[in-house]
């Protein structure tokens, strides 16, 4: 029987929408830490200024 794997998630640090953590997902490494996107264009905004969205 197959039972399938529990999904990680995590919380997008710009638009705060839910993501599931798993190969191929959008992410970015940034001061040690892996943080995860919803979409390319989250990415984009939290490189450009990560501290506004990690205060």
């Amino acid at each position: 029987m197959f039972w399938p794997k529990k999904s990680k998630k995590a919380a997008d640090p710009v638009c705060l929408m839910k993501v599931k953590v798993e190969d191929g997902a959008v992410s970015l490494g940034h001061k040690g830490q892996r943080y995860y996107f919803c979409s390319e264009n989250c990415k984009g905004q939290f490189k450009q200024n990560p501290q506004k969205y990690l205060s």
